[in-house]
């Protein structure tokens, strides 16, 4: 009787279910790697544009950039009005395309020059994200978000280098918006959680919920966008001089 070279069906079923167990285990690790690896690729970029935002206060009496620098996204060239919220050009989604304070985008214009690479300034878990969609922010160059404090300074020329008393715990840029996979959060939300760099330069993982301003008794202090402890003061205050994390 001559025997069959044949697979039998529970033999395929065996392998079927063996192969399905490796990637019940195996894909939750490649999720994690894939996460590791873009926030890598974050702590990178905001490497690059720490150092393009060094060289930039360098050259400019050691001060960082104006606050009032807008971005025209759909003119694709810097606006020469001050700043006002209603924008005139809108594209897209986004009615207010022209949203003039420079956290948004036009800080990375001027870094721009220093580190000639825009894929730098977007952060890779936001690679499928439409910045005009985001509220009536203006994110077309940049999808990090610079500290408002540190651009205006004591009359929105930008905050000199000398004023900024712990910039070992001053936030300068972090990513706005924050996604893993997930919704999509303002860096006001509790849950949000992300590479930020510091004043003085260093990149750090931080968590939003331990943030200095986050359990402030007024709820609108506890916007790191605009405040941040200072030592022996109850309440968190605007200044760049305080303490962010």
């Amino acid at each position: 009787m001559r025997r069959s070279n044949a697979f039998t069906l529970i033999e395929l079923l065996v392998v079927i279910a063996i192969i399905a167990i490796l990637a019940a285990i195996l894909f939750p690790v490649f999720a994690q790697a894939r996460e590791a690896a873009r926030k890598a690729t974050c702590q990178s970029n905001l490497n690059q544009a720490m150092k393009g935002i060094m060289m930039y206060v360098q050259d400019y009496d050691e001060r960082w950039m104006h606050y009032d620098v807008q971005w025209d996204c759909g003119l694709g060239k810097p606006e020469n009005s001050i700043s006002v919220h209603p924008g005139t050009n809108g594209i897209g989604t986004n009615p207010n395309v022209r949203h003039g304070e420079s956290w948004h985008s036009g800080w990375a214009a001027g870094v721009q020059p220093y580190i000639k690479s825009g894929a730098a300034l977007r952060d890779p878990n936001l690679s499928k994200w439409d910045p005009h969609s985001w509220g009536d922010h203006n994110w077309c160059l940049t999808t990090y978000n610079m500290s408002p404090q540190l651009l205006h300074g004591a009359s929105r020329n930008g905050t000199a280098l000398a004023a900024i008393d712990f910039p070992a715990s001053k936030a300068a840029i972090w990513p706005y918006p924050n996604y893993h996979g997930g919704p999509i959060v303002d860096f006001n939300n509790p849950t949000w959680a992300e590479n930020v760099a510091f004043a003085d330069g260093h990149i750090k993982f931080m968590r939003r919920s331990n943030s200095l301003c986050i359990n402030d008794p007024d709820p609108n202090l506890r916007n790191l966008h605009w405040y941040s402890k200072v030592d022996g003061i109850a309440a968190c205050q605007w200044t760049p001089g305080g303490r962010d994390w």
